[in-house]
């Protein structure tokens, strides 16, 4: 079950990814399609590979990385739901259940 998860939480990590870049690019200003396409998703990116991944040597402990998986998730589904509101929903119960067994396992 645990390999399985971890799966789905590696393909829910890229999805992230994507979908932060789609919704970045419906903006019509340059700053902004840049900023939220290109600077964030990179620096979630990043934040993510340092302080979060399973064998970084500076991982943070379990309750500060769930933290930062509510806060980066949130966001996601926050920024999703103003491209797709049915894709934002979708992504945050598969993102919930993912995370809920992935702390619990």
């Amino acid at each position: 079950m645990k390999t399985f998860n971890d799966i789905i939480r590696f393909l829910m990590e890229i999805i992230t990814c994507i979908l932060l870049i789609m919704t970045g690019l419906t903006f019509s200003n340059l700053l902004l399609k840049s900023t939220f396409a290109g600077i964030i998703p990179v620096a979630l990116m990043i934040i993510w590979a340092i302080y979060m991944a399973p064998k970084s040597k500076k991982r943070l402990p379990e309750t500060s990385r769930l933290f930062i998986e509510v806060l980066i998730f949130g966001y996601t589904s926050i920024m999703t739901c103003l491209f797709s509101p049915t894709m934002a929903m979708s992504y945050l119960v598969i993102i919930s259940i993912n995370t809920l067994l992935d702390h619990k396992l």
